[in-house]
C-alpha cells in the first residue's frame, strides 16, 4: 500500500516517512509482531518479490519465513504467505529466507534455515540449508529440499546436528557468472562455549550455487563452500 493509505494504522508506520509500505504487522493472533530480514528481488516480468522472516519475537517457535510479491513498482503487496515454518508437517521454525532467481528456468527459489528439532547454539541458526521453489513467481511453491553443507573446524562434531549459519543478504552474480551467497557461520558449543550469539567465535564464508541458473531437476542442485 502507498503510504497515504496508512493514516489509519497510526504514528508508528508513519514516523519515517515512507514511500510504501508493503506489510503492517497486526500483532495478537497473527503472531507478527517482528518481521525483519526484508530482501526483495525484481523478477523478469517486472515483479518486485519480497522474502523476510516473521515470528511473535526473534527466535520464538511461531518463526516462519513468508513471501510477498508487488506487480506495480512496490505501490501494493499481496497479503505474506509461508514459505516453511511450523506447520502440521513437522512443527520446525524456518529463519533467514533468502531468494534466488533462474531467469532462464523461470524459477524463484527461497533458501532458509530449517531447525530439525536439533539446537546447538540457538534455534534459528540450527539448521539445514533447505529451500523451495517456485515457478510461477511466488503464487504457487514446492515441497521443502534441502543441499548439504560442507563441514568446517568449527562444525558440530556430531553429524546429526546441523550446520550453525545465517545468511543476511541476497546472492550476487560473481564476473564469472556464478551465484555467490555470503554467510555467517558460528562456531559448535563442541568448539567454544559461549551463550550469547554476538560474543560466540563466528566465521565469514561463501555459498557458491554451481548449477542454479542452469538445471531443470531442483533436487540435482549442487552447492560448494
Amino acid at each position: 500500500m502507498s503510504a497515504s493509505d496508512l493514516s489509519s494504522y497510526g504514528v508508528d508506520v508513519l514516523r519515517t516517512s515512507p514511500d510504501y509500505v508493503a506489510y503492517v504487522p497486526r500483532g495478537g493472533a497473527a503472531n507478527d509482531w517482528t518481521n525483519q530480514h526484508f530482501l526483495v528481488v525484481r523478477s523478469w516480468s517486472g515483479a518486485f518479490l519480497a522474502v523476510w522472516t516473521m515470528a511473535t519475537f526473534e527466535g520464538r517457535p511461531d518463526q516462519r519465513v513468508v513471501f510477498a510479491r508487488s506487480d506495480d513498482d512496490g505501490v501494493t503487496w499481496s497479503e505474506p504467505r509461508v514459505v516453511d515454518g511450523p506447520s502440521g508437517d513437522d512443527g520446525r521454525i524456518a529463519s533467514w529466507g533468502f531468494p534466488v532467481l533462474a531467469p532462464a528456468l523461470r524459477r524463484v527459489y527461497v533458501f532458509y534455515t530449517k531447525n530439525i528439532g536439533v539446537v546447538d547454539v540457538r534455534e534459528d541458526t540450527t539448521g539445514l540449508l533447505a529451500y523451495n521453489y517456485s515457478d510461477d513467481e511466488g503464487k504457487t511453491w514446492s515441497e521443502r529440499l534441502s543441499l548439504p553443507m560442507e563441514r568446517s573446524a568449527i562444525s558440530p562434531t556430531d553429524p546429526g546436528t546441523p550446520e550453525n549459519w545465517i545468511c543476511y543478504q541476497t546472492p550476487i552474480l560473481n564476473p564469472r557468472g556464478e551465484v555467490v551467497c555470503g554467510f555467517t557461520r558460528w562456531a559448535s558449543t563442541a568448539y567454544h562455549v559461549e551463550p550469547h550469539l554476538f560474543q560466540r567465535h563466528s566465521e565469514c564464508w561463501f555459498l557458491r550455487f554451481e548449477n542454479i541458473l542452469t538445471e531443470a531437476d531442483p533436487a540435482r542442485l549442487r552447492v560448494s563452500i
